[in-house]
């Protein structure tokens, strides 16, 4: 089977569930768009995974000529294009709309090898990433793969619009959880239920590896804490997984100010993404602020860290408090399980595969519950450590190592193909 993915093109996701897939199923042909590797301080040996990474590079002006006549003739460009014009009242948007458009369809001519590709796999399913669909050779099987924001975190009418269209044409949908698939079917109708399948993101099994390799290993864990100024002799509390304001950094820290004990802890913000830079210097004279007046030692993590660092991060935290408002589900709060941090979070956030595979986790589901939920956790805090990390270690290795997760993705594009 031949598979091109499409979309919104981070590596921490796609290479994982793409590796995934071909270990099972190594006659898989997997082709990409374009690739970002996160992971700044890495090489580019991951990418092998990839049987053709396309350029973007090289088009010459012939395709675009060939480009602007396919898309100027095509139907759905003017349903899209005259919705902006008309109902947003949108001029920008909409001539940033014709130039885009003509780009894509240019690099999809430039390309002879499209034809060949029997299934089109689109991830994050927002207005930007969806335009080819609809440029794409007839009779080819779609999939529709939600990542969590694009459907928890986007709501204007235009997006609605498109992505109801795209859903429609689609053959398969994807999301991670049962909570997700009713949202969906909330927003866009019910008419979907038959398309959709529930398939887990793998976790990276890089990061598991090197948490088993670390979290005995007090000297390496040392170093750590010394590069970041985190003293590892207090309790310490990871608050969120980035920068990003969803996470309620504010809203946790005021919480925590009353808490007992609190000499004993050191809060760590994790602030590496997740923001832009515009917007990152005032948030963080704001969160700065929350914690002087909390009077709780705290370390701001803003240089990017490297997987192994990342691990080792997992590896001393013990207790991580995720409360965002919206989430698919945290990659970062499986590996903190699999750690053996102790979990607080939000009841209100779509984590039923967390509860079916019984992890051992506090639920709170207002943010004036935090207080007493954290003075409990702390009264026996070292036999709760032991007991959360015997308990989630193994849950976690048993229901979402990449065996378990990339087999299910796997039977889906095998559905297809019947």
């Amino acid at each position: 089977m031949r598979i091109l993915a499409l979309g919104l093109d981070q590596s921490n996701f796609l290479v994982q569930l793409y590796k995934g897939m071909k270990e099972i199923k190594n006659d898989f042909y997997i082709g990409i768009l374009s690739v970002r590797n996160l992971d700044k301080k890495a090489n580019d040996d991951f990418l092998n995974v990839f049987d053709k990474i396309y350029s973007k590079k090289k088009i010459p002006f012939l395709r675009y000529f060939e480009a602007c006549f396919s898309v100027l003739i095509s139907g759905w460009f003017w349903r899209f294009f005259i919705y902006i014009l008309v109902i947003e009242r949108k001029f920008k948007k909409a001539a940033h709309f014709i130039i885009v458009s003509i780009g894509e369809k240019a690099l999809i001519l430039q390309q002879d090898d499209f034809l060949q590709y029997e299934v089109f796999h689109f991830h994050y399913i927002q207005y930007s990433y969806l335009r080819m669909l609809w440029m794409l050779p007839k009779n080819r099987k779609i999939v529709c793969s939600f990542w969590g924001s694009d459907l928890l975190r986007t709501s204007d009418s235009f997006n609605h619009y498109i992505v109801r269209e795209a859903l429609q044409k689609a053959d398969k949908i994807t999301v991670q959880t049962i909570e997700m698939k009713e949202i969906v079917l909330s927003k866009y109708g019910r008419v979907l239920l038959d398309k959709i399948e529930l398939a887990i993101f793998p976790t990276d099994l890089k990061i598991l590896n090197i948490i088993d390799q670390t979290e005995q290993d007090k000297l390496i864990q040392l170093q750590l804490c010394d590069k970041l100024s985190i003293n590892y002799n207090k309790i310490k509390v990871v608050i969120g997984h980035n920068a990003n304001p969803f996470n309620n950094h504010i809203r946790i820290i005021e919480q925590l100010k009353n808490i007992s004990n609190k000499q004993n802890l050191q809060l760590l913000i994790p602030f590496t993404y997740g923001i832009s830079l515009g917007e990152k210097e005032k948030y963080k004279i704001e969160i700065i602020k929350a914690l002087k007046d909390a009077g709780i030692a705290y370390v701001i993590i803003e240089e990017y860290m490297p997987i192994k660092e990342l691990a080792l991060l997992r590896s001393i935290t013990d207790i991580m408090i995720h409360l965002p408002s919206s989430d698919a589900l945290s990659a970062a709060l499986t590996e903190a399980a699999y750690a053996g941090s102790i979990i607080l979070t939000g009841g209100w956030l779509p984590y039923s595969p967390f509860k079916i595979a019984k992890l051992k986790m506090s639920f709170i589901y207002k943010f004036e519950e935090l207080k007493d939920e954290m003075d409990e956790i702390l009264v026996n805090f070292e036999q709760t450590k032991i007991d959360t990390k015997i308990i989630n270690k193994n849950k976690v290795y048993e229901n979402f190592k990449p065996e378990v997760t990339s087999r299910a993705w796997v039977d889906l594009f095998l559905k297809l193909a019947v």
